[in-house]
């Protein structure tokens, strides 16, 4: 990881920063060399742990800019960090970006976008507050937010998911649960991430 500015909003301590810094630095090290060799530089913006944005993560052109919000909890910042890079790494990488567009389309049991807040009321799914209006396409996930993408599927173009993101996240996170709940899943994840063909 190459960090190339790094802006913080001026109620996050230095102390904090440095936290949030070496949580991503330790999240791309989960990531094979091959993948990183295409990211470019980083910019990194620290939010404060108030704020009522979302982290993120953004490519356009040659900028690579990562925006994470201030955790508490030092695993749940991990695993954000490791989210928002995992985003980098599948824009950044055609084979990623093709395997992510090829499970989503084996798994949305729709092709009409849906609010997350009407899925959760059809299907009694959990979700964050801070989504509810997110537009996913429906599916077979262990997470419905892996159902949301930058475009649309039903084109030839290859579009940014969710599918690396929340998956290694959970991975990150309950590498057991994912193992029991989604196994081809976990597989792909695996694949891809520890190489493991």
């Amino acid at each position: 990881l190459k960090i190339k500015d790094i802006y913080k909003d001026d109620t996050v301590s230095q102390e904090d920063a440095e936290t949030v810094i070496f949580s991503l630095e330790y999240a791309s090290q989960l990531v094979p060399d091959k993948y990183k060799r295409k990211i470019k530089p980083v910019t990194l913006l620290i939010r404060s742990a108030d704020t009522e944005l979302t982290s993120c993560s953004t490519v356009e052109e040659d900028e690579f800019t990562i925006v994470l919000n201030l955790r508490k909890n030092n695993i749940m910042q991990t695993a954000e960090a490791f989210h928002e890079y995992l985003h980098l790494v599948e824009k950044s990488n055609k084979s990623i970006l093709e395997r992510s567009n090829d499970f989503l389309r084996k798994r949305i049991i729709s092709n009409k976008k849906e609010k997350l807040a009407t899925l959760s009321k059809k299907y009694n799914i959990d979700f964050s507050p801070l989504a509810k209006d997110v537009i996913v396409y429906p599916g077979r996930f262990i997470d419905s937010y892996i159902g949301r993408t930058y475009g649309d599927l039903d084109t030839q173009e290859l579009v940014p998911t969710e599918v690396l993101s929340v998956g290694g996240e959970n991975l990150f996170l309950d590498p057991i649960g994912l193992f029991i709940k989604d196994r081809a899943h976990f597989d792909l994840l695996c694949d891809l991430l520890f190489e493991r063909l």
